[in-house]
């Protein structure tokens, strides 16, 4: 508590590189403790270093994704569900604003993923859709429902988004909402 502390002074006096190493031994020391590894993800943020700790095993991450707070798991699930029922009602826009949200607070949770992918493809935004498919078929590779889902998408989309089939020609409309 008393490392966090430290860095957080350091952070306030503008010193995000030094506030870096009380808040990496607070972590240490404390791995859930939530607001350490909020101060780190701060400190190194504004010392350029955003994203040097998830490249190292082990690092606070991972152990932060490991350990989401019950709280923010409820607020991603909310999200979620917001996003699926004005995908529903037909908000589009609205629902990919919702499923990103969602995705921010949980960037390792797949289905989000997948809900954010099909939402923009929907949206017309093809190359991002088909990113954020791409991505969850290759964190579960043995899904088959979602490779499935993927080929389908790139079956459809054009050429120049990253898919397999015809791109629009002059006579087709651009796609709506």
């Amino acid at each position: 508590m008393a490392q966090a502390r430290l860095g957080t002074q350091y952070l306030a006096g503008g010193q995000a590189h030094a506030a870096v190493a009380h808040f990496q031994e607070a972590v240490r020391l404390s791995p859930s403790d939530q607001a350490a590894l909020n101060g780190l993800q701060r400190a190194l943020r504004e010392d350029g270093q955003e994203h040097r700790p998830t490249r190292s095993k082990g690092s606070w991450p991972s152990c932060c994704a490991q350990k989401i707070s019950p709280i923010r798991t409820l607020i991603v699930v909310r999200l979620n569900n917001e996003g699926a029922a004005l995908e529903k009602a037909g908000s589009r826009r609205e629902a990919v604003e919702k499923y990103q949200q969602a995705s921010e607070l949980d960037p390792e949770h797949n289905g989000i993923r997948v809900n954010l992918g099909v939402a923009l493809l929907r949206l017309g935004q093809r190359k991002e859709g088909l990113a954020q498919l791409r991505d969850a078929a290759k964190r579960e590779p043995g899904n088959a429902v979602l490779k499935a889902a993927l080929d389908d998408a790139l079956t459809q989309a054009p050429v120049e988004f990253g898919g397999r089939g015809k791109g629009r020609t002059a006579s087709q409309p651009q796609p709506k909402d």
